[in-house]
């Protein structure tokens, strides 16, 4: 937006677009050139976060987007302001989760002269966002909004169909008649509506199940004797090592983003299934031989109709690979002396803390440790950032997880070098 003449008209238009879609925070640090949509805020609410650096603001605005499934959203002034959140967008945009960053602009008079804070903030977000635009004039602003928020909630091709049965009943084919089928799932797995469907599915077919780092919580307590562990960054792992022996995989909600493809996938090893809201990107080891493209949730009910229980192969894998995993979990408990092995600190941190934390991850050493073996049980309650990887979010997500679920914990998880890159935030929270 444009500071002018209308400026206070259009940020209280642009204040009850936003209350239209719910907000009930938005994460930014003040400035010049938005000065007039924090004071409608202050009148008449959502509740403006203010935050120590741009950066931070647009963490936690991710990580609100995570948690709840709506966009979080982020206000920054012009020029050195918005900047500053382009790290933070571009996180957002690379893991997938709903974004919508407001922005303030210079005069359009301005716009060709050399001004001070004067920058093409369109250009500059169009690459790390699914729309860039420009608020051209006040009374478009209610329609903007609203576009803003369905696109930046919608999956990257925008909206979708469901398949077509046919497409369940091969899919169904293709597991039923494979000798070890193995589920990998993937980060629009870890959605509350998915997760929900993927534990009737195992519920009806135990079938061996990986899943990314951003799929954690996936899986209840109850199904641990499915879980065969996370995969990721090397392949060492139970997790990986059934993966390389599965002849058919059902992948869902997976984005290549979060596990390089040519790590576990092959069309010579067998059949792949690719169940998602989106297409498949396919490449030269990503080729799935069938695709159930649509509602995630409402595919996966279609396809536990059409199974029956797991072959006996898959289910001696699982116990195989459980096995090893609780076993390397476990020895945890044992390690003692200084300084602490990472094991025994996930040991204590699980024992110390209730299914309904959120847990938030920064990138590091650390991470690998976490992702291994912190198990979660609920959707969305363990937060990685694989498809950018960026140090410092984790403190962050941390402050937004607790506005996002009021009443509940949030704890955060970093190394020594990613937590100072956002220590400031602990003024924030």
């Amino acid at each position: 937006m444009r500071p002018g003449k209308s400026s206070s008209n259009g940020a209280k238009l642009l204040v009850q677009s936003l209350q239209a879609q719910g907000v009930r925070y938005i994460f930014g640090v003040p400035g010049g050139a938005v000065l007039s949509v924090i004071e409608a805020l202050a009148e008449q609410g959502p509740e403006f976060v203010v935050c120590r650096d741009e950066t931070g603001a647009a963490f936690m605005a991710q990580a609100w987007g995570r948690i709840t499934g709506q966009p979080g959203v982020v206000l920054t002034t012009s020029g050195p302001g918005l900047i500053n959140a382009v790290c933070g967008v571009s996180t957002a945009t690379e893991d997938r989760d709903p974004l919508v960053i407001i922005t303030g602009q210079i005069p359009r008079a301005m716009r060709f002269k050399q001004s001070h804070m004067n920058l093409d903030s369109v250009q500059l977000f169009a690459p790390i966002t699914k729309w860039s635009v420009e608020i051209e004039a006040a009374d478009t602003i209610p329609e903007i909004v609203v576009n803003a928020f369905r696109i930046a909630a919608a999956p990257r091709a925008g909206a979708v169909h469901l398949s077509l049965p046919t497409d369940v009943a091969k899919a169904a084919a293709v597991l039923g008649q494979a000798r070890l089928p193995v589920v990998l799932l993937g980060m629009r797995a870890g959605e509350e509506s998915a997760s929900a469907a993927v534990r009737a599915l195992l519920q009806r077919c135990p079938l061996p199940v990986v899943m990314t780092f951003e799929a954690a919580g996936a899986l209840s307590r109850d199904q641990l004797d499915r879980f065969v562990g996370r995969v990721g960054y090397v392949r060492n792992q139970p997790g990986d090592r059934v993966l390389q022996q599965a002849d058919a995989v059902l992948a869902v909600g997976y984005d290549t983003v979060e596990y390089d493809p040519t790590e576990w996938a092959s069309p010579e090893r067998g059949h792949l299934i690719h169940l998602d809201a989106l297409p498949a990107l396919v490449d030269r080891s990503y080729r799935p031989t069938v695709e159930l493209i649509g509602d995630i949730a409402a595919n996966l009910v279609a396809l536990a109709d059409r199974l029956t229980s797991a072959p006996l192969v898959a289910m001696e894998a699982i116990a195989a690979a459980r096995d090893e995993l609780r076993e390397e979990q476990q020895r945890g408990a044992g390690l003692d002396g200084a300084p602490i092995h990472p094991l025994r600190f996930m040991h204590e941190l699980r024992a110390a803390l209730s299914d309904e934390v959120t847990v938030s991850c920064d990138v590091g050493a650390h991470e690998i440790w976490m992702a291994r073996y912190f198990f979660c049980y609920e959707p969305r309650h363990l937060l990685f950032s694989m498809g950018h990887q960026t140090m410092g979010v984790a403190l962050p997500w941390a402050i937004a997880a607790a506005l996002a679920r009021p009443g509940r914990k949030a704890v955060s998880v970093s190394g020594d070098g990613s937590f100072m890159m956002t220590c400031m935030e602990l003024e924030t929270a």
